[in-house]
């Protein structure tokens, strides 16, 4: 089992990325089961990085690669840079050397990368799906009032769906209301999830009031076109 882990502070100008791990036959709930790995700084000369000053990348989900690549693949902030924004992060993990800190991999287009976002792979259509807070202004890159589906055969090349929570026609939507951090499962023919959600006069965008529970029924009706 593999769980992606940042160290840092925003005071400190970002986050490394790392990972821990731990046996499917070890006792989850002791300590000296798991494993943590180094951790690895944003780099500004990697290869495809946006340009400009960056606080790098964080909040990162575990996806497996069609031929057997463990990634941690991350939210990137380019709100400052160009472009400034619909980039992500991944960084590969060493599968047999759990404690070896991650390397990079690639950056890749995606949209809604500036905020948290949530990756699972679908076996039953072999698709890889996420939910994602696309930018629909490109003056306000970090928006959180829309919340799509995006779907990809390979985890590096991707495609909008649909969008699947639209709350920006409200007034103050961007200062006021939030539909993020979204968290995923697949339920039979369904994909469900839940989320902080900001609304009803909410502090702000980003200071949730609530916990919401979503179900889009069969989803797969929309990505396997």
């Amino acid at each position: 089992l593999w769980a992606a882990v940042d160290f840092g502070t925003w005071e400190k100008c970002g986050h490394m990325s790392g990972v821990v791990s731990v046996s499917v036959t070890d006792d989850l709930m002791k300590p000296e089961s798991w494993v943590m790995s180094g951790f690895l700084p944003y780099d500004p000369n990697w290869e495809g990085a946006a340009k400009g000053k960056s606080k790098g990348c964080l909040e990162g989900n575990m996806v497996l690669l069609p031929d057997g690549t463990l990634c941690n693949f991350l939210r990137y902030q380019i709100q400052d840079c160009e472009p400034n924004r619909d980039r992500a992060v991944l960084l590969e993990i060493d599968i047999k050397n759990p404690e070896k800190r991650p390397t990079f991999y690639k950056v890749i287009d995606f949209l809604g990368s500036l905020t948290k976002f949530s990756v699972t792979f679908d076996p039953e259509s072999r698709r890889y799906i996420a939910l994602v807070n696309r930018v629909i202004d490109e003056k306000k890159p970090m928006a959180r009032n829309v919340l799509s589906l995006v779907t990809s055969e390979d985890a590096i090349h991707w495609s909008f769906v649909r969008d699947v929570v639209d709350c920006s026609a409200y007034e103050n939507a961007t200062e006021k209301i939030g539909m993020q951090y979204p968290d995923m499962i697949i339920d039979g023919e369904d994909l469900v999830w839940v989320q902080r959600t900001a609304m009803n006069n909410a502090t702000n965008f980003h200071d949730s009031n609530y916990i919401t529970f979503h179900r889009m029924r069969g989803f797969r009706r929309y990505i396997c076109r």
